[in-house]
């Protein structure tokens, strides 16, 4: 972020001194009715509202990349492209700042195949809070979505019998929205006391699918469920 502002500052910098030099004009000084008055040209008055222009801009700029900064550093959210990974809470299995937001969007449209997006729920210790939506189309920096359509919200009732949730469109949004830990969280006697939030695996899978009541999936994907709820499941680096 210092890089960016000192790359603003001396873009500002040369821009006052274009317009001092090329428009200073010594102030000229003429007595009127009231005595003198003091008159600066045109042009003048021109540089210092650039100036004062360009000060502001450094101004939100410097907001911008604080923001940036700042989410970037959380790892919460973002635009996945590649054919497989993971997705989690910051700094999983710890405790994670609330109230927290976080949107990730799996786009696979730049595979050229015919693809389905499926996420497993791996080690999925939230029971509220976290939806998934898919559309035909999205753009992450406007609002120009196309056709969404919710597929899964988590809930106290299905957070251990949910395996995976999937779409066949390009796009698939995930969506976490959370206030408070308390309350929020599967928990089991002896186990799971001190886990928060989630990690789970996705993948772009383009060999042809059935249906989307049987789809021809793994079936060597492990939950919270099939772990006896201890919570500890494991993926090859390459999640093949």
């Amino acid at each position: 972020m210092r890089s960016s502002l000192a790359a603003f500052d001396h873009v500002v910098h040369e821009r006052y001194e274009e317009e001092r030099t090329q428009h200073i004009t010594l102030p000229h000084t003429h007595r009127g009715m009231g005595g003198r008055v003091t008159a600066w040209s045109g042009s003048e008055v021109a540089a210092k509202r650039a100036a004062m222009l360009l000060a502001v801009l450094r101004v939100l700029l410097a907001a911008s990349l604080a923001v940036s900064s700042a989410g970037a550093d959380d790892g919460c959210g973002g635009v996945l492209t590649s054919r497989a990974g993971t997705i989690q809470t910051p700094g999983f299995p710890r405790p994670f700042d609330v109230p927290v937001s976080c949107r990730w969007v799996v786009d696979s449209s730049s595979v050229p195949e015919e693809t389905t997006i499926v996420v497993y729920l791996t080690q999925l210790f939230v029971t509220s809070g976290l939806r998934f939506t898919e559309y035909t189309y999205y753009e992450p920096e406007s609002s120009f979505q196309l056709n969404p359509r919710l597929i899964y919200e988590v809930t106290e009732d299905d957070v251990i019998t949910t395996k995976w949730v999937l779409t066949r469109t390009r796009y698939f949004v995930i969506e976490f929205n959370l206030e408070r830990l308390e309350g929020n969280h599967l928990r089991v006697l002896d186990d799971l006391l001190d886990v928060y939030g989630f990690n789970i695996t996705y993948e772009m899978r383009t060999e042809p699918s059935t249906s989307a009541a049987s789809p021809e999936l793994r079936n060597d994907s492990c939950s919270v469920l099939t772990c006896s709820l201890a919570g500890n499941c494991y993926v090859s680096e390459d999640y093949s």
